[in-house]
C-alpha cells in the first residue's frame, strides 16, 4: 500500500513495500526523485549493521496536521522494527501547505540493554553512483532495479535530459564553494596534514573521479539547458553535519544525502533524531532561486537580523598581523577620527596579536604593556564600537593552557592530540568541549572580553575546531552538536547586544547565532595564495587567503546575505605596499559593495593616500542589500552581479562585470543576458573610468576589461527622451543612492546629494532641452556638453549639494 502528501506544489509518494519513496514537482513537470531508499549504519557489539533497506513490523501512523515555524505541517509517520538488536526508526515526512518543500528526518530509538553507535544516517540514495565513471551493462534496467553499491530511484530534471551541473556548498567560511559541469574534478587542497582538517568536512565522502561532488549542509544539482535544479539539504546542523553526494550526468545523475552519525554512542533508552532534510524543486533563473530554502532554514533556526545597515570598521589584521603594538592600535584611532566626518566607521578591531599566546587569552602579550582594557575604553569613548578577535577553541601547542591542562585536548584514537592544522607556523590542537572545565574556561574568557574588558563585537576565529573527530570526553556527543553547543555557551555569555562575527566556521552550526558570518577565505596583499614567498605550487589552493579566493567565495554565497545573518567578505586593502593592481583592488572593492556586508579597512590609515581613501569613501555608505548572480549556476567562477535600485531619480540597475584572466579582455552581452527588457533602450555609465554608452541594439559592449579587473556600470531606461535623467558617476559606486531629492518642471531641475564630508567628483546628466544656467549651492557651474544632450557636472561640496538646472527655453 503507498501513502502519500501532496500540496499545490509538489507529491510525495511512500512506498513502505518497496521501501522507498519518491517526489515529484507539480510546477516543474517532469522533475522529480523517484524510489529514493533510506538506511542507517551502526555498530552493535564490533558488529556493523545496516538497517532500513528493508522495512519490516512496519506501524503506520494516521496522518495529521502539525503547527511549525513553516506553518501548517502535513505530518506522515510510518515506525519500522524493532530490527533484530531492538533498535526502532520513525520515519517523518512531512509537507507545508503552502510552501515548496518537502520535509523528512529519522529518529532511532534504542530499545535494547546495550549501546549502539551510530556512523552514517542515509536518508536518501537515488541514483546510481558508478565506481569508475562507466554504467555496467543493462543501463536505466540496473538504475531502476537498484545495485547494492550504486543506490536505487531515479532523478529527472525534465522529459528530455539537458546539460546536468552541481552547486556546491562547502563546510566552513574558508571552504570553496561554486558550480561544476559533468567531467570535472572535485577542487580540493593538495595540502594534506597540513589544511584538509581546516577547510574539508572529516565525515564527507571523498570523491576523487571526475563528475561526482559533495557538498555541506545544502547543495544544488540541476539542468542548465531547461533551468531547473533540485537541492537538498537540511533545515539545520543542530544534531548532525550534513553532506549531500552528487554524481553529475546527463543520463545517470544521482544524490545521496548524509548525515555524519560521527559513532556518537546512542545509549540503552536514548533515542536521537536527524535535523529536517529537504528537497525543493527550483527555477535556475528566478530573482531568488534559493530564496524558499533559505527562509525555511531562518525560520528553523530563529534567525534575526540585527543591523539594517552592516559593520562598517577597521581592523588591524592585514597591515600589522601578529606584529600589532598598542601603539598601533592608538594611532589608528586618532587617524580614523580626524577623517570620521568624510569616513563614516563605526567600528575599530582588534586582531590577533594582543594575547600572549593562542589559548592564552587573559595574559596580554608585551606589545600590551596595559593589556586591551583601556583600548576598549579609548575606542569607545572615540565614538566607535570596540572589536576583538579570539579564537576560543583552537591552542597552541607552545600556550601555558596546552602544557597545563594537557587533559582538555581533544584527542584521537591513539590518545594523541588532534591536528587542528598548519597555523602560526606550527601544528595546532583543539580543544574537547565536552569537557566541564573547557567550557568553564571558554566561559570565563568570553565574559571577560565583552563584560570585564568592554568588546561588544568579537570576531570568532578558526571555530571548526571543535568539530574534529576525535575521542570526546562524553561520547554521546556528535561533532554538529559539539559545536553548536559550543557557540551557544558563547552567545549565552556574550549577551545578546554583543555582534559575533563567526569565522572559520562550519556554516550551518552557527545559523540563527552569529550575527555576521565569514563567507569566503581571507583576503591577502596578493592576487594569488602564496607563502612564504612561493606561489607557484599554490595558485590552484582554493582555500588559501588571496584576493581572487576571497572574490570567489563572496560573489557564490552572495545569496545568504540578511539570510541567514550579515555577509563578511573580509577587509579591503588599500594600501601601495601590498602586491596587488589597482584593478585588483578596485574588483575587491567592488564585489565587497555588491556583496552588501560589512565593510572592513586593514590598512595603516595614516598611510593612505586621498586617492585611495576615496576607493573607500565611495563604498559608503554600504549598499547592504543582497546582490543577484546571474550566471550562478552557469560558471565556475561567476562574473555577472546584479543590484536593482529605485529612488526619486527612479529604477536603475547596477552591473558588475569581473574579469577573471590574467590578460585584457572584452566582452558582449545580450540584453536578455542581463535579464533586461530587449526592447527598451538604456544610458550606460561606467563607474571607475566615467565611460558613457548607449544601447540601443539590445546588446551591451564592454571594452577591454583590465587583467582581473571589473567594470561596474549602471544602467538606466532611455525610452523617455523627454525627461531629464540622472546617469551616473564617480560620488558612491551606487550610482544613484547619494541623490537625495528630485524633482523636474518644464523649466528647471532641482535636486540635492548628500555625501558624507568634503565630495570632490562628478555627475552625468540627460538634459534633453539643453542647459541654459546650473548652480551648485547657489554658485555657477560650467556643465561640460559630453553629446547626445547629456553633461558632466563637476561637483565640490560639504555634506550637501543643491544643484539648479534652468533648461533653454525655445
Amino acid at each position: 500500500m503507498q501513502i502519500g502528501l501532496e500540496n499545490d506544489f509538489i507529491q510525495c509518494v511512500i512506498d513502505p513495500k518497496n521501501a522507498s519513496w519518491s517526489v515529484y514537482s507539480k510546477t516543474f513537470k517532469g522533475a522529480f526523485i523517484e524510489n529514493a531508499t533510506i538506511n542507517v549504519q551502526y555498530k552493535h557489539q564490533r558488529t556493523r549493521f545496516r538497517a532500513l533497506n528493508k522495512w519490516s513490523r512496519i506501524q503506520i501512523k494516521a496522518p495529521e496536521e502539525q503547527t511549525s515555524p513553516h506553518g501548517e505541517l502535513q505530518i506522515q509517520e510510518i515506525i519500522i522494527g524493532p530490527d533484530k538488536n531492538n533498535v526502532e526508526y520513525t520515519l517523518t515526512f512531512a509537507i507545508p501547505q503552502a510552501v515548496p518543500l518537502l520535509l523528512w528526518k529519522i529518529k532511532i530509538h534504542n530499545l535494547g540493554t546495550s549501546d549502539i553507535a551510530i556512523h552514517d544516517i542515509n536518508l536518501m540514495n537515488a541514483g546510481y553512483f558508478r565506481k569508475k565513471g562507466f554504467l555496467p551493462k543493462g543501463g536505466l534496467t540496473l538504475v531502476r532495479a537498484g545495485i547494492p553499491e550504486g543506490g536505487h530511484g531515479v532523478i529527472r530534471f525534465h522529459h528530455n535530459p539537458g546539460e546536468p551541473a552541481f552547486y556546491t556548498n562547502g563546510w566552513q567560511s574558508w571552504s570553496y564553494s561554486g558550480t561544476y559541469r559533468p567531467n570535472e574534478h572535485p577542487i580540493n587542497t593538495r595540502l594534506g596534514v597540513f589544511a584538509k582538517m581546516l577547510w574539508n568536512n572529516p565525515g564527507a565522502p571523498k570523491p576523487k573521479i571526475p563528475g561526482r561532488f559533495t557538498s555541506e549542509m545544502f547543495g544544488i544539482l540541476g539542468d542548465r539547458s531547461h533551468r531547473v535544479g533540485i537541492l537538498a539539504g537540511f533545515l539545520s546542523q543542530k544534531q548532525h553535519f550534513g553532506v549531500l553526494e552528487a554524481h553529475v550526468d546527463a543520463l545517470y545523475p544521482a544524490m545521496r544525502l548524509l548525515a555524519n552519525g560521527d559513532g556518537a554512542l546512542l545509549k540503552a533508552g536514548m533515542e536521537i533524531s536527524t535535523d529536517w532534510a529537504v528537497i525543493n524543486f527550483l527555477d535556475i533563473d528566478s530573482e531568488e532561486p534559493l530564496g524558499t530554502y533559505l527562509e525555511a532554514v531562518a525560520k528553523e533556526n530563529n534567525v534575526s537580523i540585527k543591523n539594517n545597515q552592516p559593520i562598517t570598521g577597521w581592523c588591524s589584521w592585514y597591515h600589522y598581523f601578529q606584529n600589532v603594538t598598542e601603539n598601533d592600535i592608538l594611532q589608528n584611532i586618532e587617524s580614523i577620527k580626524e577623517i570620521k566626518d568624510d569616513l563614516k566607521l563605526n567600528l575599530i578591531q582588534i586582531d590577533d596579536g594582543f594575547e600572549k599566546q593562542i589559548g592564552d587569552w587573559l595574559k596580554s602579550h608585551n606589545r600590551f604593556p596595559h593589556g586591551v582594557a583601556p583600548l576598549a575604553d579609548k575606542i569607545r569613548s572615540s565614538g566607535f564600537l570596540p572589536g576583538l578577535w579570539l579564537a576560543p577553541f583552537i591552542v597552541h601547542p607552545k600556550s601555558k593552557l596546552r602544557h597545563k591542562h594537557p587533559d582538555w585536548l581533544l584527542r584521537n584514537k591513539f590518545r594523541l592530540p588532534v591536528n587542528a592544522g598548519f597555523i602560526w607556523n606550527t601544528f595546532t590542537n583543539a580543544l574537547d568541549l565536552t569537557k566541564p572545565d573547557v567550557m568553564e574556561y571558554i566561559d570565563n574568557v568570553i565574559h571577560t572580553a565583552v563584560h570585564n574588558w568592554g568588546y561588544k563585537y568579537l570576531k570568532l576565529d578558526f571555530l571548526y575546531a571543535a568539530a574534529l573527530p576525535g575521542r570526546y570526553h562524553d561520547p554521546t556527543k556528535t561533532r554538529a552538536q559539539v559545536l553548536r553547543s559550543g557557540l551557544e555557551r558563547v552567545r549565552q555569555i556574550a549577551g545578546e547586544d554583543t555582534t559575533l562575527l563567526a569565522c572559520g566556521c562550519p556554516l550551518g552550526s552557527a545559523i540563527g547565532i552569529a550575527d555576521a558570518m565569514r563567507v569566503s577565505p581571507d583576503v591577502a596583499p596578493t592576487w594569488h595564495p602564496r607563502f612564504e614567498g612561493h606561489e607557484l605550487l599554490l595558485r590552484k589552493e582554493p582555500s588559501m587567503p588571496a584576493v581572487k579566493n576571497a572574490i570567489h567565495n563572496t560573489i557564490t554565497r552572495a545569496f545568504l546575505h540578511k539570510r541567514w545573518w550579515d555577509n563578511d567578505p573580509d577587509c579591503l586593502l588599500l594600501g601601495e605596499n601590498t602586491h596587488l593592481t589597482i584593478h585588483e583592488i578596485q574588483s575587491l572593492a567592488s564585489v565587497i559593495a555588491f556583496s552588501g556586508g560589512t565593510f572592513t579597512l586593514s590598512d595603516d590609515i595614516s598611510t593612505l593616500p586621498p586617492d585611495r581613501l576615496r576607493i573607500a569613501k565611495s563604498l559608503l555608505p554600504a549598499i547592504g542589500k543582497t546582490p543577484r548572480v546571474l550566471d550562478w549556476f552557469d560558471s565556475a567562477n561567476p562574473r555577472l552581479l546584479r543590484l536593482n535600485f529605485e529612488n526619486s531619480t527612479g529604477a536603475w540597475n547596477l552591473f558588475g562585470i569581473l574579469n577573471w584572466n590574467s590578460f585584457e579582455l572584452s566582452a558582449e552581452f545580450t540584453l536578455d543576458d542581463l535579464f533586461l527588457n530587449p526592447q527598451d533602450e538604456y544610458f550606460a555609465c561606467s563607474f571607475w573610468d566615467g565611460k558613457l554608452d548607449t544601447v540601443e541594439n539590445g546588446k551591451l559592449f564592454i571594452e577591454k576589461i583590465p587583467p582581473h579587473g571589473i567594470k561596474v556600470i549602471s544602467m538606466r531606461k532611455a525610452n523617455d527622451k523627454h525627461k531629464a535623467q540622472y546617469l551616473g558617476g564617480n560620488l558612491h559606486i551606487s550610482q544613484g543612492l547619494e541623490v537625495d531629492t528630485w524633482q523636474e518642471t518644464e523649466k528647471q531641475l532641482h535636486f540635492t546629494i548628500n555625501r558624507p564630508g568634503l565630495t570632490k567628483g562628478y555627475i552625468y546628466l540627460y538634459i534633453p532641452k539643453g542647459i541654459s544656467h546650473a548652480t551648485l549651492n547657489q554658485n555657477p557651474i560650467n556643465p561640460k556638453p559630453k553629446g547626445n544632450n547629456i553633461y558632466q557636472l563637476e561637483c565640490s561640496f560639504i555634506q550637501k549639494g543643491e544643484i539648479i538646472i534652468d533648461y533653454q527655453q525655445t
